[in-house]
């Protein structure tokens, strides 16, 4: 498809909060669409699909701490939220589970 229609009014404020780095739920939340709305104009537009890849690239890198998780494990992040649920008691669970209380 092509890229005749003037531009909707959220892409400008869905590729500013895509900048900031809180990913691509994050940036359509905030430029009030739908992730899907968002991924069908990237689909169908090769214009924006380039302002979405410049602008995804210059993004800051996830936290410290959402890469730590991946480096826990997901299924030991599973069995401290299924601990956590029952006990509510953080040191129990991530003992439980395996992990550092240190890094919950």
């Amino acid at each position: 498809m092509t890229d005749r229609k003037a531009e909707p009014a959220w892409v400008a404020g869905f590729l500013a909060a895509l900048r900031k780095g809180g990913g691509i739920e994050a940036a359509a939340r905030a430029a009030g669409v739908s992730k899907g709305t968002a991924y069908n104009r990237r689909r169908n537009h090769a214009g924006f699909r380039a302002a979405w890849d410049a602008t995804a690239s210059k993004a800051p890198s996830a936290p410290p701490a959402s890469r730590g998780l991946r480096r826990i494990g997901l299924k030991k992040i599973d069995h401290f939220l299924d601990a956590l649920a029952e006990s509510s008691n953080v040191t129990a669970a991530a003992e439980a589970a395996g992990i550092d209380a240190r890094a919950v």
